[in-house]
């Protein structure tokens, strides 16, 4: 009898166990809408390259890409292939009406950015801008997975002009769980 009640309660025991962790792992992935799961696995690969590449976390490769171009559904994205508002100071380029943050008001005004052939390449663009361009040295101080950090030294290095940039990045990637692709 005492046999059966051991075997039991590892039975039980191993059931508690595999559960729990099952528990865990849906965790560490969430649910997320069909959109934005879609544009994750359209772009996270190429986030992930670069980022090696380049130094710059996939995670704020991702969040600016995302809040910039509204999960690819933004005029820009769809016309101009570009994700992350990269300005154009020649051509290809897209012109069009866009949000600015000036003294801290938004304004409407008028813009030119790049026109790029495939999405991806902005996504290079815009990783091989920030590797590269000495204003945003500084962030490579930053432990790559301290994507708080890098979201606030984004903001402060100039890279966009709306006062809670760096809190929507943060939302973003934690609300998704960017940092766990």
């Amino acid at each position: 009898m005492s046999l059966r009640k051991d075997r039991l309660f590892f039975v039980a025991l191993a059931l508690i166990l595999v559960l729990g962790r099952l528990h865990l792992e849906s965790e560490k992935q969430p649910t997320r809408p069909p959109h934005v799961e879609a544009y994750l696995q359209a772009f996270g690969p190429a986030a992930r390259e670069l980022s090696r590449e380049t130094g710059v976390p996939a995670e704020i490769i991702l969040a600016v890409g995302c809040l910039e171009s509204g999960w690819g559904e933004s005029e820009l994205a769809k016309k101009g292939n570009n994700h992350f508002g990269i300005k154009a100071y020649s051509t290809p380029r897209y012109c069009m009406v866009t949000k600015e943050y000036i003294r801290r008001k938004p304004r409407r005004i008028k813009a030119c950015f790049k026109a790029y052939e495939q999405a991806e390449d902005s996504f290079r663009d815009f990783s091989r801008i920030i590797a590269g361009d000495e204003r945003y040295q500084g962030l490579f101080q930053f432990n790559r997975r301290d994507y708080e950090h890098w979201a606030d030294g984004l903001q402060t290095s100039g890279y966009a002009t709306d006062p809670r940039y760096a809190r929507k990045l943060v939302r973003l990637i934690r609300k998704y769980r960017l940092d766990l692709l």
